[in-house]
Order: structure tokens, then sequence, then C-alpha cells
């Protein structure tokens, strides 16, 4: 059974320590924005700075991906946990697994961590903001070198964040073997591996108007984005 829940953090301590992050981080960092967009609430700017408010939102999110023991009005007990078309489904070993070893995605965190500054040192920019189109996880936007995120792809925690992040890391490549990262984006040349997950996200009606050369640009990102050693690596090799 998949059930939402929102998560609340009752201290308030913790609420204004956050508070006082994001409000630090509009007023300092919103100058490297491009001019004719200002940050709304809860967006934020995605630095070596803000990197600790970023894990603190993703362990939240990766905790609420933990099944949990529901008990019903009859006193029927079951787990609920999320899960997508494509996922299997969890026996009750691996529940128990989860729940007493919960995953602590540390090559991700790591991930996240070297690809941010490395993106510092290319200036380019990311941003969480809030899309009008809330099923667009995130863009390329190359003419002003920046990565936008959507703010609700942190509530699919860790992994499918990275993931994201490294889809878009390798569309920056993509410009960068055009030239430079202003450039236009240009097939790296790698070959396409493509499971159904990712075929289903590709005809999507996200991408039903698109042409062929934008689908390839798609093709490409989505067949590497779970591989962040490649990421990291053609990045350096391209754009520094």
């Amino acid at each position: 059974m998949i059930k939402i829940r929102n998560l609340s953090t009752p201290l308030i301590f913790i609420i204004s320590f956050l508070y006082f992050i994001i409000s630090s981080n509009k007023n300092t960092l919103s100058r490297y924005l491009i001019s004719n967009y200002a940050l709304k609430d809860g967006e934020f700017y995605l630095n070596k700075n803000s990197l600790d408010l970023l894990n603190y939102k993703l362990n939240l999110a990766d905790n609420n991906l933990i099944p949990k023991l529901i008990i019903d009005s009859k006193g029927n007990k079951f787990y609920s946990y999320k899960k997508n078309e494509f996922s299997k489904n969890l026996s009750f070993i691996e529940i128990e697994e989860l729940i007493n070893n919960p995953p602590v995605f540390k090559n991700e965190r790591l991930f996240i961590k070297n690809i941010i500054n490395l993106l510092y040192e290319l200036g380019i920019n990311v941003i969480f903001i809030n899309f009008k189109n809330s099923k667009i996880s995130g863009e390329w936007d190359y003419r002003n070198k920046i990565i936008k995120l959507n703010l609700n792809l942190i509530e699919g925690g860790t992994k499918n964040f990275t993931n994201v992040l490294n889809h878009e890391v390798i569309h920056i490549v993509q410009s960068c073997v055009n030239g430079n990262i202003t450039s236009k984006p240009k097939l790296i040349g790698l070959k396409l591996n493509l499971d159904k997950q990712k075929t289903h996200l590709l005809s999507s009606k996200i991408y039903k108007n698109k042409s062929k050369k934008i689908l390839s640009f798609e093709k490409e990102a989505y067949s590497y984005q779970d591989d962040f050693d490649l990421g990291l690596k053609l990045l350096k090799k391209y754009c520094l």
C-alpha cells in the first residue's frame, strides 16, 4: 500500500536554524541568479554553504520513504511505503532490514558535495525553485549557466535527487562537448542504455512535443544518470 505522509518538526530551534539559513542564503547569494528572477518562499540557492540545509531536507525525505507499520481501526497491521509501478513489492524480510538498517547514501552524499564544489568552480549556479509544471524535475539553462531543480524533487529522497542532479550534469557536459559551458548541447557519443522505467519516462507528456534532437540528448542523459562516477569524470574531462 502506498501512503503519503507529511513530516513535521516540532523543535523550535531547528525551525529557527533553517529559517536563518534560508534567509541568509537569499540575501547573500541572490545576486548570482539571473536578474529577472527573485527567490520565493522555500526556494534556495544550492552551493557548499547550503549543503547542510539540503542534507537535512533529504534526511527527512529518506526517513519518510522507510516502511511504516500501520494499525487500522480494526486492529489489522500492515506496512505502508511509497513505490512506483516499476518498483518491486518488498518482502517482510526486506522491510524489516530497511527499518532496522536504513540506507545512509554515503556515496550519493559524497557525489553531491563534489559536484556542487565543481559546479561552483565552473561558475554554474544551482537553484531549487517551484516549477509551473510539477512533473519537470530539472532543467539545464546553458545560456545563463544555471541548473534549475524542482523543489518537490527533494521529497523523492537522496537516491532520486542524485539521479536528477547527475542527469543535468550530463546535459552540461553535452554543452561543453560543443565548445564550452554556454554552447548549445551536442551528443557526447555515449552508448544508450535505457531500461523500461527510463523508456517509460521518455514517453511521458513532458517529452511529447520535443524534437528528435532534444530526445536524443535526453536519452543520453537518462542512460547514465545513475552512474555518478561517470558524471563526475565527464564533467572534469570536458568542462574544466
